[in-house]
């Protein structure tokens, strides 16, 4: 179970760079640019992506300083809540509200600050996973706000798509500030 859920952390990192690689190219108004006050720019949507990603460490790291029999193993309702989870990221259009305690991202945060200090968090999750005894890949250790308690594997899952649901937020944005510089043009 940890080298499925180091190879789960894996391709949520790729998951990262690529997405990275994608908003280097973008201009730096787009980045920046909201359609109305009520809705989120690029650089919210990547901070909200940071502060959820470093939050979930902390509690995995937390949770690791309990010995491992006092938290439950994993079983059938771990995996049924993950395919619940599964199930409500794949209905289009579903808004999940980030739970009330995850503070609001900001608006004017630094790109490549962030860019940076996603990577140092890259690095704090990969120091994590190699020294983490393989007791702890078989527990419930993250409680998903909606769905209860799941695996250090399932909360990787989970991350990447979070991940993937904001990418699709991003892709709408850039064809908004794309029709409102058309419009402005016109």
């Amino acid at each position: 179970m940890k080298i499925r859920t180091i190879n789960s952390f894996e391709a949520l990192d790729y998951q990262r760079k690529e997405l990275f690689r994608e908003v280097d190219q973008l201009p730096v108004e787009m980045r920046y640019f909201k359609r109305n006050q009520e809705e989120w720019n690029i650089m919210q949507v990547l901070h909200h992506l940071y502060i959820a990603e470093s939050g979930i460490l902390h509690i995995l790291k937390k949770k690791v300083n309990a010995a491992p029999h006092e938290l439950k193993t994993a079983g059938p309702k771990t995996g049924f809540r993950k395919l619940m989870l599964n199930v409500a990221f794949a209905i289009p259009g579903l808004k999940i509200k980030a739970p009330a305690h995850i503070p609001e991202p900001m608006d004017t945060i630094d790109y490549e600050q962030l860019k940076a200090d996603w990577l140092e968090l890259s690095h704090a999750y990969r120091s994590f996973l190699e020294e983490t005894k393989k007791e702890y890949f078989e527990k419930e250790i993250f409680k998903h706000p909606k769905a209860g308690y799941l695996t250090m594997n399932q909360a990787f899952k989970f991350m990447s798509q979070h991940m993937s649901r904001h990418v699709d937020q991003i892709h709408r944005m850039e064809e908004a500030f794309d029709q409102a510089k058309k419009s402005a043009n016109n």
